[in-house]
């Protein structure tokens, strides 16, 4: 045997609802939370307010001792250099290029791979995985040299292809 609930047939104005009281949406984190949280994010967005701070720093001030937060005497000096001195664009487009070069790779092999081991049954498949996840643990930081010397033996040094 089931119940239902009585069917309403009124329609509820908008002044039904000015004296509704205010549904609790569940437990509120404690304030020790917030004050950790914001000071994490102070924490983290320092470094970039002390770049943005020092990209408008004269080069004495930015490595005077002690250092500083805010300029004595603001230049905007550092940003004509860049764009009039150094080639932006070509680095810029060459960011790019490798950006999504190794997005859409990633894309497309990780996926490839990551179906193969979830859904298809074949021999060494455990061999695999294990292979793929020893390598995952492996820094990259590790493989610089040893890639670094793949790449002048085969001459592909400062070039794209070589990224």
């Amino acid at each position: 045997m089931t119940t239902t609930a009585p069917v309403r047939d009124e329609v509820a104005s908008g002044d039904d609802f000015v004296d509704a009281p205010h549904e609790d949406t569940g437990p509120r984190a404690p304030t020790w939370l917030y004050l950790v949280l914001s000071a994490g994010l102070v924490f983290m967005v320092a470094p970039f307010v002390w770049m943005l701070l020092s990209s408008i720093k004269p080069k004495g001030e930015i490595t005077q001792s002690p250092p500083t937060w805010l300029p004595a005497n603001p230049t905007w000096e550092n940003y004509s250099t860049l764009f009039s001195k150094l080639d932006l664009t070509t680095y810029f487009m060459n960011s790019l290029i490798v950006a999504v070069a190794v997005t859409l790779g990633n894309l497309v092999f990780c996926s490839m791979l990551g179906y193969a081991l979830a859904k298809l049954d074949f021999a060494g498949r455990r061999l695999l995985f294990a292979i793929v996840l020893g390598t995952l643990m492996i820094p990259g930081v590790v493989t610089f040299v040893p890639m670094f010397v793949l790449a002048s033996n085969l001459h592909l040094t400062n070039s794209l292809l070589g990224m």
